[in-house]
């Protein structure tokens, strides 16, 4: 009979995932108090442009990625290398979307301050 000390030591350690700086979102529009200006939004709006447009990239590439890896795909340590490229092209896809919903808000707002203006 083996005791609790024998077989933690085969476990692999947990370690929590850290999202790289260029796949995190910048932080949602919050309705505050104090309302943008045209300016601010526009400045914003083109900021989530460019970072939207590398999370695309960057989500393009690792969805090619795993595409290969899949197709060339036969057991063994393949199978960790596709389980990676599972796990970018989801934090891609996630990253992706939070810049979307981001823009569509921003662009909501910019929409509405130029009825206003009219």
């Amino acid at each position: 009979m083996e005791d609790a000390s024998s077989t933690s030591s085969h476990s692999k350690p947990t370690t929590k995932k850290q999202i790289p700086p260029y796949l995190r979102a910048p932080p949602v529009v919050s309705s505050s108090s104090s309302p943008a200006t045209k300016e601010q939004i526009l400045a914003k709006l083109k900021n989530i442009t460019s970072h939207g447009e590398m999370a695309r990239h960057n989500y393009d590439l690792a969805y090619k990625m795993l595409i290969e890896l899949k197709d060339g795909y036969v057991g063994g340590e393949n199978e960790e290398i596709i389980n990676k490229a599972v796990e970018r092209v989801e934090l891609f896809g996630e990253r992706l979307r939070d810049y979307e919903v981001e823009f569509v808000l921003l662009q909501m707002q910019l929409d509405e301050m130029m009825e206003i203006s009219s």
